[in-house]
């Protein structure tokens, strides 16, 4: 616990975090919301971007007496599944998650992991998505139908 990457060299095989180097014969990245970071680092993945979302979801007042779960047809190279029923175990139905931006990895609520560096590049990683050819129609697309779900709820 508590452990941070720190520095990587792929041409010498080391990885070093604050805990101390460690020399590798294969990394396996699992760093989490951290893995691009340190991708990038090592020259791997270098035109993917992180692009935060969060999502909100709805919960009935009582549990409801649904025995299957509904799920929408997928949005062609959709990020995500899009808004979708579970069931809690104790009965109660979950409608969610929307797709609302996030200004920062761990932003979980308003303003939560958020610094004006974080914010400066989700700023300029969904700009990245609204000009580009490939996306631009697909978030368009969020805009219009999952945003006004995120402030719904």
């Amino acid at each position: 616990m508590g452990e941070r990457f720190v520095n990587a060299n792929q041409s010498e095989r080391f990885v070093e975090t604050n805990f101390g180097r460690n020399n590798y014969d294969f990394l396996i990245n699992a760093a989490g919301l951290d893995s691009l970071e340190i991708a990038h680092k090592m020259g791997a993945a270098t035109q993917l971007r992180m692009v935060p979302i969060k999502g909100r979801y709805a919960i009935s007042k009582e549990p409801a007496d649904i025995k299957m779960l509904v799920y929408p047809v997928p949005v062609e190279g959709a990020y995500v599944l899009g808004v979708h029923s579970t069931l809690t175990p104790e009965g109660y139905v979950k409608i969610g998650p929307t797709v609302f931006p996030a200004f920062g990895k761990e932003n979980y609520d308003l303003m939560q992991g958020v610094s004006i560096k974080s914010i400066s590049k989700a700023i300029s990683n969904y700009a990245h998505l609204v000009t580009s050819k490939k996306d631009r129609g697909l978030i368009w697309h969020f805009i219009r139908n999952e945003f006004s779900k995120s402030l719904s709820i």
